[in-house]
């Protein structure tokens, strides 16, 4: 019987404990798979790992969408200069937004 601590013994995962895996992929495996035991888990486990596997996705996404930009300048000067730029640019907006004036 396995257990959170049991070892996977085969594919991409293999000699990982069932806790540490992706549970997208102890869902997929499972349908495949020809280990009897392996497949119980997964049914005993069920609940959790699709609450697991719907927490993993959301931060995939999260992670994939804060990316950030990096910008590399010459000089200390040029790094000053643009953010200067933008904040005023965006000063500038506020201003706008808020009072009408340009």
């Amino acid at each position: 019987m396995y257990n959170n601590d049991s070892l996977l013994t085969e594919g991409k995962h293999k000699f990982t404990s069932l806790k540490n895996i992706p549970a997208k992929y102890l869902l997929n495996i499972a349908k495949n798979t020809k280990d009897e035991l392996l497949k119980d888990y997964v049914e005993r486990n069920l609940d959790k790992l699709e609450a697991r596997e719907f927490f993993e996705s959301r931060s995939d996404e999260n992670r994939l969408g804060n990316k950030c930009k990096k910008v590399s300048y010459m000089t200390e000067k040029e790094a000053l200069l643009e953010k200067t730029e933008k904040l005023t640019t965006q000063i500038r907006s506020k201003l706008t937004t808020r009072f009408g004036v340009n």
